[in-house]
């Protein structure tokens, strides 16, 4: 606690001593008028990836997560089971591993949403900035 009064003290000091120093009275019409002098360039930024594309990226990922949600103990463990059999981490241990974790529907609902939500946002944000660079 003492060594904080004396950084409070010792602050108090430095911004005592130095003081505020005021530019003069026309420096915002100073610097507005350099501003105004400048010429207008909008860079406007090439397209990526087409709104087509990122469409498909979108409705992939919820595919595959839904596909995911509702098959994954099914078919993606009795088919791959015996690949890692030969190594060190089985898929035994994997699973295993993730048998005592259990997620609520409204959990993996609010999950698949959120990823909906996300690429929405994501083309309303793009759109949005389009036209904000292109004014």
């Amino acid at each position: 606690m003492k060594k904080v009064d004396q950084m409070d003290k010792f602050t108090e000091y430095v911004m005592h001593e130095a003081g505020l120093e005021k530019p003069s009275k026309s420096f915002v019409s100073n610097i507005m008028s350099k501003v105004q002098e400048q010429p207008k360039f909008v860079a406007k930024p090439a397209e990526l990836i087409s709104a087509t594309i990122w469409w498909i990226i979108g409705f992939a990922f919820t595919a595959l997560c839904i596909y995911l949600v509702l098959n994954w103990q099914d078919r993606i463990l009795s088919k791959y089971s015996n690949v890692f059999d030969d190594y060190i981490i089985s898929m035994d241990v994997v699973y295993n591993g993730f048998q005592g974790i259990q997620f609520s529907n409204t959990f993996i609902w609010s999950f698949l949403l959120f990823g909906v939500l996300l690429f929405v946002q994501a083309g309303i944000i793009k759109n949005y900035s389009n036209k904000k660079l292109s004014n």
